[in-house]
């Protein structure tokens, strides 16, 4: 059963932040690190496509590419949803 099969069948996933999870449960390698001055032209904001979160992250980073909050990519995946997605080239 692939992970997009496994997605379809069973329960919506609540929202990290419904679970409780904040910055300080991320891993090191997810958490955001903001400057002083932002350039939002920079920036896309979307949903979640697991978690329905709402996102806002750097457009060329892999969080925006796959479509998932940081929560939801720091878990591993054998696909993801987004073909352009830099960790299906490792």
């Amino acid at each position: 059963m692939t992970d997009s099969e496994y997605r379809e069948t069973s329960p919506p996933v609540l929202s990290p932040s419904k679970r409780g999870s904040g910055r300080e449960n991320l891993p090191q390698e997810h958490k955001p690190e903001v400057s002083g001055s932002i350039d939002w032209s920079e920036y896309t904001a979307y949903r979640c496509c697991i978690c329905q979160d709402n996102c806002i992250n750097k457009i060329d980073s892999d969080y925006a590419r796959a479509r998932e909050c940081r929560h939801c990519y720091a878990v591993p995946t054998l696909d993801r949803h987004s073909v352009d997605d830099p960790a299906l080239d490792r």
